[in-house]
């Protein structure tokens, strides 16, 4: 995860442990996470990637962030959760779908 926030906190730590203050006058979105022995419940994923005109379309149906790996603060770099998804079958038996499409159309 390269976003800070509470929809990608969330995702990395649960959202059950994850609160979020509006913002007000004085501040900006306040986030709280609640660090424990618990993890995040199961659900979807999907990525998508772009390479030119390439798409690839990454479905996971039933995963779970198992492991959160070390996390560096640096000033001149940007925060990454460095995260650990497990996958789970399906009704199919499948934990993964890959979808592909080249780009390439053709002329009439």
């Amino acid at each position: 995860m390269i976003s800070t926030n509470a929809g990608a906190l969330g995702i990395t730590f649960g959202a059950d442990n994850v609160t979020t203050e509006a913002a007000t006058t004085t501040h900006g979105q306040q986030v709280e996470v609640a660090l424990g022995a618990r993890l995040p419940e199961a659900e979807s994923f999907v990525f998508l990637m772009k390479d030119g005109d390439a798409r690839i379309v990454i479905v996971v149906p039933d995963g779970q962030v198992t492991e959160v790996g070390e996390v560096t603060f640096a000033a001149n770099a940007a925060v990454g959760w460095n995260v650990t998804l497990s996958t789970y079958p399906d009704e199919d038996g499948n934990s993964i779908y890959i979808y592909t499409d080249d780009g390439q159309v053709t002329t009439v």
